[in-house]
């Protein structure tokens, strides 16, 4: 065999996209939307009870209902659509080939009976079909959008007017994981009818959030298509009026600035406190520090004794030189800071260090309540690690299978070794993972069955 290297070109490729989201998101209308700009002729292969078909008096396609979901049969449906020319096909939805009537996983538990409960043997048996529905989208000559199924969940948000309100969110897709590796584009759908943007090979659609979308996705898909898709994210984006307004915001900005910096700063900020700091450091210690420090009526009493050294007789001047040192020394309790001293010293004993001690031992105290919730955590994480979206199936499992209501009934001790065995089951492989899934479900609808992991 000759292997041959050929200039890349987006030219001949065919979009890939799929929508995720929860029940009311709007993926079924959205890819109709989406589709009409992508070509003329779009075939929908329905597997939600012919609700594409309600959508007939705004769009123009051809449906194709089925009740029997294999990954055969989907095959089937992509090939037909392709021998008939159709542009685009819509697959609505993906979900149902792996938990639909016939899907994936009701093929593993029939061939789990068949081995005698043995779920890598069934495993062994149903992934080639599944990973043939996969070559199928990938190779198809149309431009394919999948719509997927989200699992959801509810959390509990402030409204405008303050109060609590519940709000459905979706979580991961409805199939085996890491089917979004198949996709050139991956969009989740939430209930205001947004379409996020969460993986994506087209440049024009990196980190983008388009309301109800339709043409102006396709556009920008298709011109990515063609090679010509950075003019036309300049356009969708970035579009004229908005660097004008920007560049006239700056250029009355600069102007109007222009004045201040050359008047204000430069000529009073600079100047000024240097030489202030040179007018007060070179005089304070020739001239005026001096006086400053000593007052004069002190400066008189001390140069009055020294030109009159002859008259000794003069006792009287050496009894009223004290006087004002005696009044300098009553002069200085005045603001009494002995006071403020001894309270600063009272202040002290009464904070006493010994017990600062008890709070950190009490502080140290919760030590097992710490490792508990340690090990409660890391088997949350593991779950959420190795079944994505399926963690509360497993953890509900695993509250039924002890016998337990909730968590906080477990021992740390319990909680480590149940964070074991979902490790050990993950490193038997997915398939063994998926197969235990099923069997937890089943067991979780049926309260008196036990449950092993």
């Amino acid at each position: 065999m000759k292997f041959v290297f050929q200039k890349a070109a987006t030219s001949q490729s065919k979009a890939r996209l799929t929508l995720i989201g929860p029940s009311g998101s709007g993926k079924t209308y959205s890819a109709l939307k989406v589709a009409q700009g992508l070509g003329q002729r779009v075939a929908v292969i329905d597997t939600e009870n012919a609700s594409a078909a309600k959508y007939a008096d705004e769009f123009d396609f051809h449906v194709l209902c089925m009740d029997e979901f294999s990954p055969q049969n989907y095959i089937r449906a992509i090939r037909a659509a392709e021998e008939a020319g159709f542009d685009v096909v819509i697959i609505d939805s993906l979900s149902h080939a792996w938990i639909g009537k016939g899907g994936a996983l009701e093929m593993v538990n029939k061939a789990e009976k068949r081995y005698h409960g043995n779920s890598f043997a069934a495993w062994r048996d149903v992934t080639p079909h599944h990973n043939a529905l996969v070559d199928a989208i990938v190779r198809s000559n149309c431009h394919l959008i999948a719509t997927m199924r989200a699992k959801t969940d509810y959390v509990i948000e402030t409204d405008d007017k303050g109060r609590k309100v519940p709000r459905k969110i979706g979580l991961a897709p409805v199939q085996r994981d890491g089917i979004e590796y198949e996709f050139d584009i991956v969009a989740d759908m939430d209930l205001e009818h947004n379409m996020i943007i969460h993986k994506t090979r087209c440049r024009g659609l990196d980190g983008k959030v388009f309301h109800k979308p339709g043409q102006d996705v396709s556009r920008i898909i298709l011109d990515w298509l063609q090679g010509n898709a950075p003019a036309t994210v300049d356009q969708v984006v970035t579009p004229a009026p908005a660097p004008v307004d920007v560049a006239v915001a700056t250029a009355t900005v600069a102007t109007e600035s222009k004045p201040a910096p050359h008047t204000a700063p430069q000529p009073e900020a600079a100047p000024e406190p240097v030489v202030e700091a040179v007018a007060e450091a070179a005089p304070q210690p020739e001239v005026e520090a001096a006086p400053k420090e000593a007052p004069q009526p002190v400066a008189e009493a001390q140069l009055a004794p020294a030109p009159e050294p002859e008259p000794q007789p003069e006792p009287q001047v050496a009894a009223e030189e004290p006087q004002p040192a005696v009044e300098a020394a009553e002069a200085q309790p005045e603001p009494k800071p002995e006071p403020k001293k001894t309270k600063a010293k009272k202040a002290a004993p009464t904070k006493p260090a010994k017990k600062a001690a008890p709070k950190k031992a009490a502080k140290a105290a919760p030590t097992l309540d710490d490792a508990w919730k340690s090990a409660a955590m890391a088997l949350m994480k593991t779950a959420r690690e190795h079944f994505n979206g399926e963690h509360s199936v497993v953890l509900d499992a695993i509250k039924h299978r002890e016998g337990v209501a909730t968590s906080k009934e477990l021992t740390t001790e319990r909680l480590t070794a149940l964070t074991e065995e979902l490790n050990a089951l993950a490193a038997e492989g997915r398939p063994s993972m998926d197969a235990q899934l099923v069997i937890w479900r089943q067991m979780l609808a049926e309260p008196s069955a036990s449950i092993a992991i």
